[in-house]
């Protein structure tokens, strides 16, 4: 005869080998490197190491300027459903954090763009192969400089491009001075 002692003690097994197994989470199965938009200690360990993370190259920005478009995209998916809800204040939290991440996405690319800028001559010489290249293409013309007239720089992600253009080689061209007429000797 099975007593309610006994039930109550094959009730506690059952929970204690329940609450034993773990499932694993679909984000650890499907190995995905983004932070859980709906753990905020995740997303600020993820913005903070990026925001001190320090690009090597116009493709490396804008490859992790890919992955924060990717948290935006999954901040958003929160954000329709607080919006459904009318949660305000998970509203106002996926918005504080769509607008610190696209923060940080311009900061990159003012970093990146200043780098590439600055170090200008690294980008405008010739290579080797591309001199060959134009002293076939061009026979009549000098070659003094070995520099590029312009520059023409672009990296693309999924989402995301990123593009700089610069016209380095300028013409000397004499400036006139533009003289205006006062209609007007009041002022």
């Amino acid at each position: 005869m099975v007593t309610e002692r006994d039930v109550a003690m094959i009730d506690k097994r059952k929970n204690a080998k329940k609450s034993r197994k773990k499932d694993l989470d679909d984000k650890y199965l499907a190995c995905d490197p983004l932070p859980d938009p709906e753990n905020e200690k995740d997303l600020t360990t993820f913005i903070t190491l990026w925001r001190e993370q320090v690009d090597g190259s116009m493709e490396e920005a804008v490859n992790n300027c890919q992955t924060a478009e990717d948290v935006i995209k999954a901040i958003n998916l929160l954000l329709a459903e607080a919006m459904a809800q009318y949660d305000y204040n998970k509203i106002q939290w996926c918005q504080d954090y769509i607008e610190k991440i696209r923060e940080i996405i311009i900061h990159k690319y003012d970093v990146i763009s200043t780098f590439i800028l600055t170090h200008i001559e690294k980008y405008t010489r010739y290579s080797h192969e591309e001199l060959e290249e134009q002293k076939e293409l061009y026979p009549n013309r000098k070659f003094d400089k070995n520099e590029k007239p312009d520059i023409n720089l672009t990296s693309k992600a999924k989402d995301v491009m990123f593009g700089i253009w610069a016209n380095v080689q300028a013409k000397s061209i004499p400036f006139e001075l533009i003289g205006f007429a006062k209609e007007n000797p009041n002022f």
